[in-house]
């Protein structure tokens, strides 16, 4: 899978439905694209592995389909659409 989100920061965190999630992500520095959406299905969700760093906090999710992880990094002021991500993903 080729996700790339340099030059990018996470937004907001949308639970549709109990199947999915959408993730939002806004440029930084891009003017051509405003924004990335990353749309995320139980199903298809192997495991997640969570590190906890000084500033921010990285999430790798592993895909059903690849060995390649997708990192998302919340940093410190996003504590509230880091616990939404993990309801939104174990359907809470």
């Amino acid at each position: 899978m080729a996700f790339d989100f340099d030059g990018f920061r996470l937004d907001k965190i949308i639970n549709p439905n109990a199947h999915c999630t959408h993730i939002v992500f806004i440029s930084v520095d891009n003017p051509d694209i405003h924004t990335k959406t990353l749309i995320l299905f139980d199903n298809q969700i192997k495991y997640m592995q969570v590190n906890e760093h000084q500033n921010f906090i990285r999430v790798k999710i592993f895909m059903k389909s690849d060995d390649t992880p997708i990192a998302i990094d919340f940093e410190e002021n996003q504590k509230e659409l880091y616990e939404l991500f993990l309801k939104s993903v174990t359907n809470k």
